[in-house]
């Protein structure tokens, strides 16, 4: 008798978490930003963007639609930000796939944006400088992910 009771507190306890873990998905707890301006500010602010690759972002459309904004921070590493949060998974998902055999993808991610650095598999270029993504992540309280 006393082991049905264990084994019903088990089921009980699984029950609750994985609750828990479905009522809360992973994007909710991320940070948000309501422009390119002002991930972008957030990001430079703890890895200090390169001078050189200043400039104003770029509109990415969808449709012919403007749907984000991308901007370089150094010659490797873009932050990415979108106006709706389907947009950003696809992107992020076109992103993730430029992982290769000759090195990996280095993503932090928010709610609404993402940094990704591609110094590990660009062809023919070289980084100015490398950042720290998962120190990044941890300042901006993002997700941080490889992708190989």
């Amino acid at each position: 008798m006393n082991h049905l009771v264990k084994k019903r507190s088990l089921l009980a306890s699984a029950a609750g978490l994985l609750f828990i873990a479905t009522s809360c998905t992973p994007t909710e707890a991320l940070p948000a930003y309501d422009s390119m301006d002002d991930v972008y500010r957030a990001v430079d602010g703890h890895v200090g963007c390169a001078d050189h690759v200043h400039g104003p972002p770029v509109e990415i459309l969808n449709a012919a639609q403007p749907t984000g904004e991308s901007r370089m921070c150094t010659n490797s590493v873009e932050i990415l930000w979108f106006k709706a949060a389907e947009t950003h998974q696809e992107a992020r998902s076109m992103a993730a796939s430029a992982a290769d055999p000759s090195g990996s993808v280095h993503i932090v991610e928010g709610a609404n944006w993402f940094v990704i650095d591609l110094s590990e598999v660009q062809h023919r270029s070289f980084p100015d400088r490398e950042i720290d993504m998962k120190e990044l992540a941890a300042a901006l309280n993002a997700r941080y992910s490889i992708e190989q």
